[in-house]
């Protein structure tokens, strides 16, 4: 089945038929383009990169060590936070990935 972002019910747990639903997704992004329209965006744990259709960043780009598809970056979040230059982000988006990140690391 070909992936349709936030169409799509993931089978983690029971949580992601809210996490994924359309009235939610709309309020999230709403939220989240009040913070990064005309910025530069990095989206940390992006799964396939559905979001970037979805935001008003001036540029994206999406970081998953396990996404599937080619035009997201497959690297560990944190070697590819420290391999940025300084002040070169404007906003951090680690939607429904930070689960995965070690305490210790943040």
């Amino acid at each position: 089945m070909e992936s349709q972002g936030f169409q799509r019910i993931l089978n983690h747990s029971e949580h992601d038929i809210i996490c994924t639903a359309n009235a939610v997704v709309q309020v999230v992004e709403d939220d989240i383009n009040k913070h990064c329209e005309g910025k530069a965006l990095v989206e940390l744990g992006c799964n396939d990169g559905a979001w970037e259709s979805r935001l008003k960043c001036s540029s994206y780009v999406g970081v998953d060590l396990y996404s599937s598809t080619d035009k997201v970056v497959k690297q560990d979040w944190l070697e590819y936070l420290n391999s940025q230059p300084d002040r070169s982000l404007d906003v951090v988006m680690a939607k429904c990935s930070t689960q995965f990140f070690k305490y210790a690391d943040i």
